[in-house]
């Protein structure tokens, strides 16, 4: 049977993959059987149901089947429903599996995975029901009409009583049975549907264009296929939802066509996160699943991860063919598909300089043309091109008067300051080829009273301190505009003794304990004893304050440095075991710094 659980879905992220496509009619009682024995593991007390809206049992081929999960209890505050915001925290038992495959069978899990680990509170279980929905269509596609049978079972539903020990075993609750009917094919429904979708799709509200994207993925029709390549033409910011939505479809062969004929199409932007999806769609489609017989670790059967190494090792291969077809087609490319696609040779270029045979100088020629594109990329792409791995070839053009009007610009891009900001990956990189520019920008920033740039940009100037900006520090540490916390890190950065006085004053600072812990950082650097005795005593009241936060560790995501790591040592073995184990913690934290570096 297909058992889906959330363990397997996270654990095998690196190396496995999902649920298997082709699967035998299950033997005569073997549905019934294994959920008389679900059930016998089922709580005494709890029941879970299922059921379709208004009792409706008849669906379409790629129609959205809802299923309401109900949960009830005849013990009053012995049970609680633990809600996950996260797909397949149930699995799901169906009957026949013949005729079913498991829409993301293919997909390499880790790919794409958008869970969260947001947890709303739980629900304590009574006499009534709590809901909630789940889309059949998440865990299987219907390849073949007919009646088929499900029943459901969870982890979530746990007992109130606090643990004394950890259970050997996590609690399973089985659902009752249901049947349903999935009808042949019916074209006329399906255009139908898909017109329903487009126009959803240009829907100004959120959900509904995000759930008519889900529908689309769910219809898996060569149509779908179509509509989904043409959103994914022009390559937009966040792909994976419709690339994830390829492998779901019904006609792999068509699918992979399909993909195959965009890399030579003038119009369309091939980008690396396409043609990586196109070379695992093209290699597993070579290799079917097959029926699942020796069961391995975490249900994942040994002929599964046999079929995963085949795949590694052949994707390589396949991927380098599809490059080198989009490299002897770039010249049919033309605007900002011409300008995606040189990014994408260009990046693989870098990190794989053999596999499509690319020489340095034809990756001079590349880069040199995508030059005179930048404009045709969003300032993202633009950001993320500056820092990725085709930097390098890049730095060897003309690319100063590029990098001088890009890091001139304001704001952010979706508030992430280190990662997106076009901004600041400009700056960073005409500190490479143009310090002094890169110094004369980022000090008048600093000195705006309200600097626009991410704190990895704002300290990167290699000054040990700078006198010049004392009374930058000191206006804007008074002046209450908003910045401290900015300032206060700039200060524990460049500022020099002379500010010592004002700082000690101002420390702390009411509500802000990540700028003080910037300030005691200062202190560590131009007066070691004072920190030495002010750390510590700022450690002994929090412990008689009841009121630990953490400081060295949190001293140590702000600024470490060899002074703290002092400190840290001294109190590893403090007589108040909350100091050190927050020692421990915090020197922890300093050799996974050194690591990264």
């Amino acid at each position: 049977m297909i058992h889906r659980t959330l363990l397997a879905s996270l654990l095998c992220a690196s190396f496995l993959f999902a649920q298997n496509a082709g699967h035998s009619q299950a033997q005569p009682g073997k549905f019934t059987q294994a959920h008389a024995v679900a059930i016998s593991a089922t709580p005494a007390g709890v029941t879970f149901r299922l059921s379709f809206e208004g009792e409706h049992r008849t669906f379409h081929r790629g129609e959205p089947i809802p299923v309401t999960f109900s949960f009830t209890s005849d013990k009053p505050n012995a049970f609680q429903l633990i809600h996950f915001d996260l797909p397949f925290s149930e699995s799901v038992e169906i009957d026949p599996e013949a005729g079913t495959t498991a829409p993301d069978a293919d997909i390499l899990k880790g790919n794409g995975f958008s869970g969260n680990a947001y947890m709303p509170e739980p629900d304590i279980l009574s006499k009534a029901p709590v809901h909630s929905i789940t889309l059949l269509n998440t865990y299987f596609r219907f390849d073949t009409p007919g009646h088929y049978r499900i029943f459901a079972v969870t982890q979530n539903v746990l007992s109130t009583a606090p643990l004394t020990t950890p259970p050997v075993k996590a609690t399973e609750t089985a659902s009752d049975i249901i049947d349903f009917d999935i009808v042949p094919d019916d074209p006329a429904w399906e255009r139908s549907q898909l017109n329903i979708i487009k126009k959803n799709l240009k829907s100004n509200d959120a959900t509904i264009a995000a759930n008519a994207e889900r529908d689309l993925e769910f219809l898996g029709t060569n149509d779908a296929v179509t509509e989904i390549l043409q959103r994914l033409k022009g390559s937009p910011q966040y792909p994976w939802p419709l690339i994830k939505s390829l492998f779901a479809a019904r006609d792999r062969r068509f699918v992979v066509d399909s993909l195959t004929n965009t890399i030579s199409s003038p119009d369309f932007a091939v980008s690396e996160d396409l043609l990586t999806a196109l070379a695992r769609l093209d290699v597993t489609m070579r290799h079917p699943l097959k029926e699942r017989t020796t069961v391995g670790i975490l249900g994942i059967t040994q002929e599964e991860m046999d079929r995963e190494k085949v795949i590694a090792n052949e994707q390589p291969v396949i991927l380098a063919g599809y490059y080198r077809m989009l490299q002897n087609g770039l010249d049919a490319k033309r605007g900002r598909a011409r300008a995606v696609s040189l990014v994408t040779l260009l990046n693989n270029a870098a990190k794989n300089p053999h596999a499509i045979g690319m020489d340095i100088e034809q990756s001079r020629r590349v880069a040199a043309t995508l030059r005179t594109s930048l404009p045709l990329l969003s300032e993202v792409e633009q950001a993320q091109l500056l820092s990725g791995p085709a930097w390098p070839a890049l730095k060897q053009l003309d690319i100063v008067p590029y990098l001088d009007w890009a890091s001139r610009l304001h704001g952010t891009i979706n508030g992430d300051t280190d990662n997106y900001d076009l901004r600041e990956a400009a700056i960073k990189r005409l500190m490479e080829v143009n310090p002094t520019d890169a110094r004369s920008i980022i000090l008048k920033d600093i000195r705006s009273g309200e600097p626009e740039m991410g704190f990895d940009t704002l300290e990167m100037l290699p000054d040990a301190e700078i006198p010049s900006l004392d009374p930058v520090f000191k206006k804007n540490l008074v002046s209450g505009n908003g910045s401290a916390l900015v300032y206060c890190l700039l200060i524990s950065r460049y500022a020099t003794r002379a500010l010592l006085p004002l700082t000690r004053s101002v420390y702390p600072i009411e509500g802000d304990p990540i700028a003080n812990n910037y300030l005691l950082t200062y202190f560590l650097r131009v007066d070691e004893k004072f920190a030495e005795k002010l750390i510590d005593q700022e450690l002994r009241q929090q412990i008689r304050d009841k009121q630990y936060m953490g400081l060295l560790s949190s001293m140590v995501d702000a600024r470490p440095t060899p002074a703290l790591e002092r400190i840290v040592r001294a109190h590893l073995h403090d007589r108040d075991k909350t100091i050190a184990n927050d020692a421990k913690n915090a020197l922890a934290r300093i050799a996974d710094n050194k690591k990264v570096k």
